[in-house]
């Protein structure tokens, strides 16, 4: 048996189950979560490979181009050619393959002053609204592409620090927002540190990832089974979770957002 048989013999003995679906369904193929496209030189984070089935692995491919643009859009690696020419790869596959979307992007010029005027920004000498690095990200796909993409981000790392699969009955109290969102309507970060002491070193190489990834968790020590993830992308996306096994015994707010584990059975 050769090395790569033989680790991956190995993975599946350790990691039988996959951890998107509820449990119950055999692992078949390891996913990298997040995906090497979000990164630099598909440089990912050691460590953070998954066991999923062959339906979970594949469910998330067709948004991956969308959510790498999203989360890397907002690098500000702006010097880096290699860089810039990775995001603008991404930009190309979206405009070919969905043109109306990729329109969306654009805000229009009365829309990017109120933003302007809402977060106390003035042009540039010079400038005019087209110059402004902001995009609209409403777009009900983009919603929908990034909501099944932090669904796989909290299930794989709520199963890599509880070493759990969040069964079906669980869910995950969710919101998304970027550095664009007014910073009254972010969460309030005294109330959120307390709670999410962990802070894992995200490395490939030896060289951190942080710049590019990273979050802070924490994880209860009771029978609750209960954690919480605060995950950043370029310090541009972030992606806030509480994470619960069952449900029905947590009293969700009103309009609450809820991502539960994929329905694959």
């Amino acid at each position: 048996m050769g090395t790569a048989a033989r680790r991956k013999k190995e993975f599946y003995a350790k990691h039988p189950i996959c951890c998107f679906c509820g449990g119950g369904t055999d692992a078949e193929t390891q996913d990298h979560i997040p995906s090497r496209s979000l990164f630099r030189q598909r440089q990912w984070p050691e460590g953070y490979v998954f066991p999923a089935c062959s339906a979970c692995n594949a469910l998330t491919a067709p948004d991956e181009a969308l959510t790498a643009l999203i989360c890397r859009i907002a690098s500000h690696d702006g010097d880096d050619a290699e860089t810039q020419r990775e995001v603008q790869r991404l930009m190309t596959t979206i405009a070919q393959k969905e043109p109306e979307l990729y329109r969306s992007f654009q805000l229009p010029a009365t829309r990017v002053r109120r933003w302007l005027r809402e977060n106390n920004y003035k042009l540039p000498q010079g400038a005019t609204t087209a110059d402004v690095p902001v995009i609209s990200i409403r777009h009900p796909r983009i919603i929908a592409a990034m909501e099944r993409f932090s669904t796989k981000i909290f299930l794989s790392l709520y199963y890599f620090h509880t070493g759990n699969v969040l069964p079906s009955e669980g869910g995950i109290v969710f919101r998304w927002y970027s550095n664009a969102t007014h910073p009254d309507e972010r969460p309030p970060q005294e109330l959120l540190e307390p709670m999410m002491q962990g802070l894992p070193k995200l490395v490939r190489q030896q060289t951190s990832l942080h710049e590019q990834f990273f979050y802070s968790f924490g994880v209860t020590n009771d029978n609750s089974n209960a954690a919480a993830f605060h995950v950043f992308f370029n310090n541009g996306i972030a992606l806030l979770g509480f994470i619960f096994a069952d449900m029905a015994r947590v009293k969700t707010p009103e309009n609450a957002t809820v991502l539960k584990p994929f329905s694959n059975k």
